[in-house]
């Protein structure tokens, strides 16, 4: 009998702990396979985050979302996280103290203005740390990217569509493809 309660509530707890893990977003919504650099894991947490700001954001602009609108959303969100992770893997494979240099520069000047933390939370729903990680850090870095490649005489568009092809990138959930 001491065994049996044993195993049910180990079984019982394991799958509290795996409904609480889908709960919480912690199961994998796309797989990212560049042809050079680190393979990525895009979480169900962090496109349901990006996801859930953008439909605050256009909420606090006055527009109606309804279920097709959610869904493209939800798409474009799980596109721009998939675009961070290619530009952010070029990124680090170039590991460019420019580019370090102008993220800890654009972090510095918005520490210094206390209403930003305020206005991400009422535009985005975002705390100051998520804003900075989710907006500010993979924008500059995206703009700094977008120089460097125009440069070159490449546009940013061209590149990621290039990357797209040469990238291995799996939607594990339905509602996530295109």
């Amino acid at each position: 009998m001491k065994k049996f309660l044993i195993i049910f509530f180990l079984i019982f707890g394991s799958g509290l702990g795996i409904a609480y893990g889908f709960n919480a977003g912690w199961y994998p919504a796309a797989f990212i396979s560049p042809a050079a650099g680190d393979t990525k894991i895009i979480w169900a947490k962090e496109v349901n985050q990006v996801n859930r700001a953008s439909i605050i954001y256009y909420q606090r602009l006055g527009a109606k979302i309804d279920a097709p609108t959610k869904a493209q959303i939800r798409l474009a969100a799980l596109d721009k996280i998939i675009e961070k992770a290619l530009i952010s893997n070029q990124l680090n494979a170039l590991a460019s103290p420019e580019l370090t240099a102008l993220v800890e520069q654009i972090l510095t000047k918005y520490q210094d203005k206390p209403e930003l933390g305020p206005a991400a939370a009422e535009l985005y729903g975002l705390s100051l740390e998520e804003f900075y990680k989710l907006v500010l850090v993979p924008q500059a870095e995206r703009e700094w990217w977008e120089k460097k490649l125009g440069e070159e005489g490449q546009t940013l568009e061209e590149w990621l569509a290039q990357q797209k092809q040469t990238t291995k990138i799996v939607r594990f959930l339905k509602y996530l493809r295109a």
